[in-house]
Order: C-alpha cells, then sequence, then structure tokens
C-alpha cells in the first residue's frame, strides 16, 4: 500500500497542489487577512508565515503528506488544506486541516476538498482515523466537519483555547 500522497490531486472544481516556496505569497495573503487569520493562530508577518511555511514543506518529506494549495478551474488560488500529523492529548492522531480564502467562503470549498482528502489519506496512507478541530465558535467549519461524515468526539484543549474534535473512521 502506498506511503505518500500525490503532489496533486483533482476534484469536479479544484486541483490541489503540494505546497512549495513557490506558493509563499499566496499563503502569506491568505495568513495576513485578518477575516481568515480571526479563526487561525492570528495573523501572521512575512517571518512568522516563512517559518510556517519551512514547518509545513518539511512535514512533506518527514511524513510523505502535508498540506496542498487549491486552485480553483482558473487556476486562481481559493485556500489551502491537507493532511497533518499531530499530537492531541499525547496521542498521535492525522488531522485535516483547512483555510478557504475569504473572498471564496460559502462555495463549499473546504467541504469538497477535505472529502477528497479524507478519501486520500484512507486511499493512500491506509488511515484509520481522520480528526479536524476548530474553535467552538466556528460554525461553518464544525458545518464542514459534519458534511465530509464527521463527527463530534469532545473539546479539548489546544494552544491555550479551547476546542472542538471532530473524527471520522474508514
Amino acid at each position: 500500500m502506498p506511503t505518500q500522497l500525490p503532489d496533486t490531486l483533482s476534484t469536479p472544481r479544484l486541483r490541489l497542489q503540494r505546497i512549495s516556496w513557490e506558493h509563499e505569497d499566496l499563503l502569506f495573503g491568505i495568513h495576513s487577512d485578518e477575516r481568515v487569520a480571526a479563526w487561525l493562530a492570528g495573523s501572521k508577518s512575512k517571518e512568522q508565515n516563512r517559518d510556517w511555511m519551512d514547518q509545513k514543506v518539511r512535514h512533506w518529506t518527514d511524513h510523505g503528506f502535508g498540506l496542498y494549495v487549491f486552485l480553483n478551474d482558473n487556476g486562481q488560488f481559493v485556500g489551502r488544506g491537507g493532511l497533518l500529523s499531530l499530537e492531541i492529548d499525547g496521542e498521535d492522531r492525522i488531522e485535516l486541516n483547512y483555510s478557504v480564502a475569504a473572498d471564496h467562503w460559502g462555495q463549499g470549498i473546504a467541504t469538497e476538498a477535505g472529502s477528497h482528502l479524507i478519501e486520500a489519506g484512507f486511499r493512500y496512507l491506509g488511515l484509520d482515523e481522520i480528526v479536524a478541530f476548530t474553535l467552538p465558535t466556528n460554525l461553518a467549519s464544525q458545518r464542514v466537519m459534519q458534511k465530509v461524515g464527521m463527527t463530534y468526539q469532545r473539546d479539548f484543549i489546544h494552544h491555550k483555547q479551547t476546542a472542538v474534535l471532530y473524527r471520522i473512521a474508514r
């Protein structure tokens, strides 16, 4: 069974490309947008974005999977997301992670990409489960998690903030 995700994935409306340094400016744009940053760990400076990029590019090398940029039919950047390895309450987990550019909210992008990423994680990586989490107040993200088949598990503390944990099993 393969242990690595492909560098590109496609859905009916999106092309997902493995993140690389050529995407740095696009990702800085989404990370510095206050509308998006309000749901993440806050807005990132150029230096913080570079550090974030370094971690995420290295994640692919270390794990064989990671984040993608989402491009629409016209090749326009509309978001980013993928699968990340992380620890929650001392347990290793694989997280579905996504952020959509604010100008593209409400178009089903996170749901479409998220469903495809879950399927890819089960198919290519042989995962038994995938989790996702968000702030309790981020109802739109919780709806995405529900639409992709995840169910609420519990609240937990992540980086000193309460988060809601969702899960899907193979």
